[in-house]
Formats: C-alpha cells, sequence, structure tokens
C-alpha cells in the first residue's frame, strides 16, 4: 500500500537538486495500486495480511512466469491464488488461465502506455532502488525500457555491498550501473560523470560503484563517504503526493523521518540490514523542525520514524526529543507517531510515559525471542527483562507493540532455550492481546551478508539452508547466485516452538486482567480470566513480598538494588521470597537475580 513517500529516493531527490540537477520520482507502487489491489480480488490481503510484499509481487511475477511461459511457475501462482480466494475455483481452469494471461498482457499494456509519455531521450540516466526485493518489478520495468529507449543509461542502486551490486549486474543484462552503500556521494559523483556539460570524469573515481566494461563486471575502490544529516536538505515528497491525488487513490499516509541512520550497536548476530551503513543522528531540534516543516508543506499530522532504534546511544538526547515531540504535540493534538523502533535496555516507566505523551502509538523493539538465554547468546543489547518492562508499561499506557518477532533456527538456540521462552509466556499474559501484542512466527534467514553464512557453509549445511519462498515463485532459471540477492531459510525447525505458540493463541484468546484493592493494610489481589476470578492473594502493605514488587515496579532492578530499596539485608530471605514471587507469576527474575521486573503495576494503590 502505497502510505509513504520514498524515503531513500525522497532524500536522494534533495540532495542532488540542492547539487543542480532537476530530479522526478516515479511512484510505481501507485501507478500499479488498483491493478495489485483487484488482482483476483486480493485486496484485502494485499492490504493487510503478513506476507503481503509477496503478494503485492504476484501480478509481475505472473508476467514473469508468462513471458517465460514456465508452465510449473504459472500453476503455483495460480493454487496459490485458490488458497486465498477458493471460490475462483468454482470458474473453472479456463477462467482461471485466461484471467492469468490477461493480468500478463495488462501489465505489459500498461508499462508501454506510461513509458510512452515519459521524455526519456532527455534523461541523463534513470535510476531505481534495490531495497527490499523491489528490483523484482525494475527488472521488469528496465528491460520495457530499454526496449523503446536501448541507448538509456540505468542505475541501480541501495543494494549492501559489493557482491550484491556485482550479481544484479551479472544476472540482469538491462542494468548499467550499480551502487551499493550509502548513496548520496556515490550517485553524486556517477551524476556528474554521465553529465556530459561536466567535462570527462573518469569512472575509477566513483566510489562504490559496479559498472560493465565491455563483456566484463568491474567495481571501483569502495570508499565510505558519508555526509552529515544535519546539513542536508529535509526530503522532497512533492512527486509522491502529487502523484497520489492524480491517481485519486485514498490511503492512511504518513511522513517517514529519519533520526538517525545505521545502527549503534551492530552485535546482534542474525542481523545484516545495516551493511554499508554508518550510524549517526540528527539533533533532536533539527528532527522536529523537519517534522514541523513537513507538516506545514503537506498537512499529514502522521509520521513514521525510520531510525533502527530511535533513541540511540544517548538517553540525554532521547530525552530532549520527546520534551520537544511533547511541546510540539501541545501546539497540534492531531500529530502522532504511527510507528517507531527502540532497543529497551534502560528503559524505565517514565520514558514510557513520555513516548505516550509525545504521540507514540506503535512502537517495535527488536525482541526476536522471549528466551533471554537466546537474546544473550545473540548479543542483543535488550533482555527479556527489559523487553518485558518496555512490553508492560506500553500495555498501561495504550502503545501498541509491533514486530514480536520470534526467530526459530538460530544456531545457538537449544531445546531448553525454547522451554524457557514457553515459559516466560505467563509473564507476558497481561498483555498478550490478538491484533494488540501477538507474537510473530519467523524463521532465520541468511544470505552472504549474514554472520552465520560461513559458519553453516564451512559446518556443509548449507544445503539446508536453501529455501526463498520468493525464489519459489520465479521462472526457472531466472537468476543465479540467490545467496547474493536474496534471503533463504531452513524450513525444519524444533518442534517444541509449536507448542509455544499454541500456549500463546491460549493467552491471546484468553484475556488475562487483575485488580487491586486496599483495606487498611491489607492489600486484595484478583486475577481473572474472561472477567471470572482465578486467584486472588493477600499483602501487607510493609511485607517483603510488597516492598519487593514495588521496589522492581518501574524499572528493570538488580538484587543489589532491592536490597536497598527494601532495607532487607537478609538475603537469603530475599533471595527466597522473590523465588516465590516468580512462581506466583507476579515477579520475573533471570536465573542469576540481576534482572527483576514486577509484572502488575503497584502504583495503583496508594
Amino acid at each position: 500500500m502505497p502510505t509513504q513517500a520514498s524515503p531513500g529516493l525522497s532524500v536522494l531527490k534533495a540532495h542532488l537538486e540542492a547539487n543542480g540537477y532537476e530530479i522526478e520520482i516515479k511512484y510505481w507502487n501507485i501507478f500499479f495500486f488498483r491493478l495489485q489491489k483487484d488482482f483476483f480480488l486480493l485486496g484485502n490481503h494485499v492490504l493487510t495480511a503478513e506476507g503481503s510484499d509477496l503478494l503485492k509481487l504476484f501480478p509481475f511475477l505472473n508476467y514473469l512466469a508468462h513471458k517465460s511461459k514456465d508452465r510449473a511457475t504459472i500453476e503455483k501462482i495460480k493454487s496459490s491464488i485458490l488458497s486465498m480466494q477458493p471460490q475462483f475455483q468454482s470458474k473453472g481452469n479456463r477462467f482461471l488461465e485466461h484471467y492469468l494471461s490477461e493480468c500478463s498482457d495488462r501489465v505489459e499494456e500498461l508499462l508501454d502506455a506510461e513509458i510512452a509519455k515519459m521524455n526519456v531521450p532527455q534523461y541523463l540516466y534513470i535510476g531505481l532502488s534495490g531495497q527490499f526485493q523491489q528490483w523484482v518489478f525494475g527488472n521488469i520495468l528496465v528491460e520495457r525500457i530499454k526496449l523503446k529507449h536501448p541507448s538509456i543509461v540505468v542505475v541501480i542502486g541501495g543494494l549492501p555491498a559489493r557482491e550484491t551490486a556485482t550479481s544484479i549486474l551479472r544476472n540482469f543484462s538491462a542494468y548499467d550501473y550499480a551502487l551499493w552503500g550509502e548513496g548520496e556521494h556515490s550517485l553524486l559523483w556517477l551524476t556528474r560523470m554521465l553529465d556530459p556539460e561536466e567535462g570527462e570524469v573518469d569512472i575509477r573515481t566513483v566510489p562504490n560503484l559496479a559498472y560493465r566494461n565491455r563483456q566484463a563486471i568491474e567495481t571501483t575502490i569502495g570508499r565510505n563517504l558519508y555526509v552529515n544529516l544535519d546539513s542536508q536538505p529535509i526530503p522532497d515528497f512533492r512527486d509522491y503526493f502529487c502523484q497520489l491525488r492524480s491517481a485519486h487513490i485514498q490511503v492512511p499516509v504518513y511522513l517517514p523521518v529519519e533520526g538517525s541512520r545505521g545502527c549503534h550497536w551492530r552485535k546482534c548476530r542474525f542481523c545484516f540490514l545495516n551493511a554499508g551503513y554508518k550510524y549517526r543522528q540528527k539533533s533532536p531540534l533539527n528532527i522536529v523542525n523537519e517534522i514541523k516543516t513537513q507538516i506545514r508543506e503537506y498537512n499529514v499530522h502522521t509520521i513514521a520514524f525510520l531510525d533502527n532504534d530511535v533513541i540511540g546511544m544517548n538517553a540525554y538526547r532521547f530525552d530532549t526529543l520527546l520534551n520537544l515531540l511533547i511541546e510540539y504535540r501541545k501546539e497540534n493534538p492531531k500529530f502522532r507517531i504511527k510507528l517507531a523502533e527502540v532497543i529497551t535496555s534502560e528503559l524505565n516507566a517514565e520514558v514510557v510515559k513520555k513516548m505516550w505523551l509525545a504521540g507514540f502509538h506503535t512502537v517495535q523493539i527488536g525482541y526476536e525471542s522471549p528466551s533471554a538465554s537466546i537474546l544473550k547468546k545473540i548479543d542483543k543489547k535488550n533482555t527479556f527483562a527489559s523487553n518485558l518492562l518496555f512490553i508492560k508499561w506500553a500495555t498501561i499506557y495504550g502503545i501498541k507493540i509491533a514486530g514480536l518477532n520470534v526467530i526459530k533456527n538460530l544456531p545457538e538456540e537449544t531445546t531448553e532455550d525454547i522451554y524457557e521462552a514457553i515459559n516466560n509466556l505467563r509473564f507476558l499474559r497481561f498483555s498478550l492481546h490478538k491484533g494488540q501484542c501477538e507474537h510473530n512466527d519467523s524463521l532465520l534467514a541468511i544470505n552472504k551478508l549474514s554472520r552465520y553464512f560461513n559458519q553453516i557453509e564451512s559446518d556443509g549445511r548449507l544445503d539446508d539452508w536453501n529455501s526463498s519462498l520468493l525464489e519459489s515463485f520465479f521462472p526457472t532459471a531466472y537468476m543465479d547466485d540467490r545467496y547474493s540477492l536474496l534471503e533463504c531459510v531452513r524450513l525444519k525447525y524444533d518442534t517444541t516452538w509449536d507448542s509455544f505458540f499454541k500456549i500463546e493463541k491460549f493467552y491471546g484468546n484468553n484475556p488475562h486482567t487483575y485488580s487491586l484493592v486496599t483495606d487498611g493494610d491489607t492489600i486484595y489481589y484478583t486475577e481473572y480470566r474472561n472477567g471470572s476470578q482465578i486467584s486472588q492473594s493477600l499483602f501487607g502493605k510493609d511485607s517483603l513480598e510488597w516492598q519487593i514488587l514495588q521496589a522492581a515496579n518501574d524499572s528493570v532492578s538488580t538484587l543489589d538494588q532491592i536490597v536497598a530499596r527494601t532495607n532487607c539485608l537478609d538475603k537469603a530471605s530475599l533471595t527466597s521470597t522473590i523465588v516465590d514471587l516468580k512462581d506466583s507469576g507476579l515477579l520475573y527474575s533471570n536465573n542469576t537475580l540481576d534482572e527483576l521486573v514486577t509484572i502488575i503495576d503497584t502504583s495503583l494503590v496508594k
């Protein structure tokens, strides 16, 4: 769904125009929106279903299959569509075949008609983004363009590494140049090289470039040149809004905001998303000024932060940003933050409250696993305790949690880790609600950029990690070198995870709530499932149990901090009470008792 302007292309447009070049961004997702939505009436699936990125490609994968006359792939596409829209089976096979064939022809007709409207001979070059498999549609587009205008130069960028760039050129002949890494410097230098008014520029001076030299593919020296984010022009979204209006498409729209680029942690063993990027941040004042400017320009009051972690390395900086956003929201009550990602390490209840006041609606927390041991093995900065604390307070303040991905098949994973994940579900029972906060089942994906790739290859297990859903819909021999261009998974996994998701489904379908009622110095804790009481406990306000629960209420706490806050110097008694509270499901603690989190909100008792 074309709900936002392209962040990367909008940044590059502003950068190149600041250097004297005129740029227009063509939003093909807007152009083909209705065709994608109407394809076998898949609209609701395309707009809302998990895996919708693949569904959006179905009309184009169908086109590739028909152009290649690949019957096996056509049959696979047909059966996949019928699995979602089985009512079409009653129309018979002839109807299905005719529909798919007509759709393939329609893609080509629409492309050719739109290309005919473009003043291609006047272009210096045509550029496309290769991020997030956009090259799949890009391949079709540039082949049709080259058919009509064989001399036009085509550049693809946004690629993560040299090997990806060379693989793109090796597999797809319509591309002339491929850029990897951040694009501002390399694309500007390539533009100047292609510009006849600039005089002769040596191609070898263009950083991070793969190009064709007769029959060979060569690359320039990879140089890490990075722009200062604070000194860059504000991204230009005009083309997006102009084309959205012209297409008369009514979709919820939000403004992408880049508060930082890259990842400051860069240690997570499973992740390769930030290859080619250097971490740096914009100042909080510049971020908020950019938000205000864009909202005034486009009259859209919803934003989404693109940062891998909107908090970053500096908690003070994030606090400054929150204060500025809170003040702006007082000026503009319609302002809200549709999505942001945070690393939960070192957060507390006060920070989550300020996020709510600042307008955060949905937050992704880089979760990856409900097992503390797995998170430690894969070098995550956050822990299960820090994730749990954030989820608790986000639930209290009505902030939706997105992206609770549970990665299966991590090489470090053991069945004991999965047992721990199952046991930890209990501590999430007050937050797990279908559509609001739920785990997403995912398999570890690898490619040549993955830290795991060499290990898996050297162990002779690469054949196990050879499944790519996207590749399975490509025509036969469409491309080679899947590990450079695609992400591959191992389909076989430890089925103990099935028990995890069955238990989670129980919590999601049976809401758990609680109440705290005081009578003098006695606190009555009552727990409910589907509104019916299932347990009740009594605590004295001065009891050690209640003091511990209060001490670990607002932040992840260590045993020493609990000692200091409760003034209980008898560590044996304290440890025994902590174990009892954990067994009762009211307090989470890791095995070493250096991370404790209360599951309920003790501040409800005054």
